[in-house]
């Protein structure tokens, strides 16, 4: 749920106790009307969140959740999928893309573009901007950046990195390549080119210039510059794809995982607590598993395996050993328990 401070919350729930409406009481007291329905009508439902909402009510008509509901409905008006029905909807109320649809909603309710109503919705969650807002969300979501959220997300998809499943939507929305379908989208919002839209991003989040940006993304993730960043962005795409075919004939370490995190390039790696882990083995074992899969994949690196007892940490020695690991990740995670 949307973070408001807590004298808003009384004064909102002392409102609505009165019978005020959520849209007189998002008058008096300057937080959006969405917010308001949340904090009074969902809240008296025992509903934390508006997800859980729509979930309530796709299930009182028989549905797993809204999403299932949703492409139930697509399916029903003789679509793939919910996307492709709801841009077929977009262009019927005569718009061009979903982007365009959006922007038109934000100005009609007074901002000036989305960007401006996303800072106004993350000020109003008590965050100083949207950029605190959504480091935020990223790592409670135990992320540290969003390109990991970003890889994270195109894995689950069945894809070997985000930029597989880029070129695959590109692809299937008649594309040639990845950049060209990026170009196109940026062309669509009002840009002469991909440059200049993320140019207008980096000025947005108080950048001089995209290369400041980068700068200050390279240096958020550990490096000290931009290029040694994107050599290893380069390195561990090139790790994934040789992993990725790899995947099945590559055994699984044995333990019950609980969670991946990582540090700095470090994997740390906390154990299930069920049954007792000795010290020497763990370490042992997830050293093993490493030697296996880079007798494979030859890397020019050593890794540090160390446990404390709860979690198995993999730290890097130098820049290849870190890109790989950054793509072992993934074959890690086969062992994550739910």
């Amino acid at each position: 749920m949307v973070r408001i401070s807590e004298e808003t919350e009384k004064k909102i729930w002392k409102l609505f106790k009165k019978g005020f409406t959520p849209s007189k009481i998002a008058e008096k007291t300057g937080v959006s009307t969405n917010t308001v329905w949340l904090y009074t009508k969902v809240r008296e439902r025992g509903i934390h969140s508006r997800k859980e909402y729509r979930d309530y009510i796709a299930k009182k008509k028989g549905f797993e959740s809204h999403k299932d509901y949703e492409e139930h409905k697509a399916r029903e008006a003789g679509f793939d999928s919910h996307s492709e029905y709801e841009a077929h909807l977009i262009k019927k109320r005569g718009f061009k893309s979903r982007y365009e649809y959006k922007v038109h909603n934000v100005k009609k309710n007074g901002f000036k573009s989305r960007r401006d109503y996303q800072e106004h919705l993350a000020k109003e969650a008590g965050f100083k901007s949207l950029a605190e807002y959504e480091k935020h969300r990223i790592t409670q979501r135990g992320f540290s950046s969003s390109q990991e959220l970003a890889e994270f997300n195109a894995m689950k998809k069945g894809f070997s990195s985000r930029n597989d499943h880029e070129e695959s939507l590109a692809k299937k929305r008649g594309f040639e390549s990845r950049s060209d379908y990026q170009e196109f989208l940026a062309q669509q919002r009002g840009f002469k080119s991909v440059h200049e839209q993320r140019t207008q991003r980096a000025q947005q989040k108080g950048f001089k210039s995209l290369y400041d940006y980068k700068n200050h993304q390279a240096k958020e993730q550990g490096f000290d510059s931009v290029y040694k960043y994107q050599k290893f962005l380069r390195l561990r795409k090139n790790f994934e794809e040789q992993l990725s075919c790899l995947e099945n004939e590559l055994g699984l370490i044995g333990y019950d995982i609980e969670s991946i995190m990582e540090e700095n390039g470090t994997l740390v790696v906390r154990l299930s607590e069920d049954g007792e882990l000795d010290s020497f083995s763990a370490g042992y074992d997830f050293r093993q598993g490493l030697e296996n899969c880079s007798e494979v994949i030859p890397v020019n690196g050593n890794f540090d395996v160390s446990f404390n007892g709860e979690e198995v940490y993999l730290k890097p020695t130098n820049l290849q050993s870190r890109a790989f690991l950054g793509a072992y990740k993934a074959i890690l995670e086969r062992e994550v328990v739910e």
